[in-house]
């Protein structure tokens, strides 16, 4: 049932004039893998494939799971590099 809920929805496409930045992670690990299989990479939560977002200024993918991106200080710094520089660092 989760799967479908997340097949289900449209295409997201961000068309906006501020640059936006998406940050995946890729560590699997967490409630989430309870309620949904990955076959692919994911943060446990999220499938890397659906923090992709068209029109996105950049996308990066971090070893970290859904929840330890709260917490990481290499997330952290890549949200500043965000911030300062509208990319993010090429050395996650």
């Amino acid at each position: 049932m989760a799967e479908e809920l997340v097949l289900a929805r449209e295409p997201r496409v961000w068309q906006q004039t501020r640059e936006v930045g998406v940050i995946a992670g890729s560590r699997p690990v967490g409630l989430g893998r309870l309620f949904v299989r990955f076959d692919d990479d994911s943060d446990g939560t999220v499938a890397v494939a659906e923090t992709k977002l068209p029109g996105a200024t950049d996308h990066v993918v971090m070893p970290v799971s859904h929840t330890g991106m709260q917490f990481s200080a290499r997330v952290a710094r890549q949200i500043g590099e965000f911030l300062e520089k509208g990319r993010f660092s090429l050395n996650p």
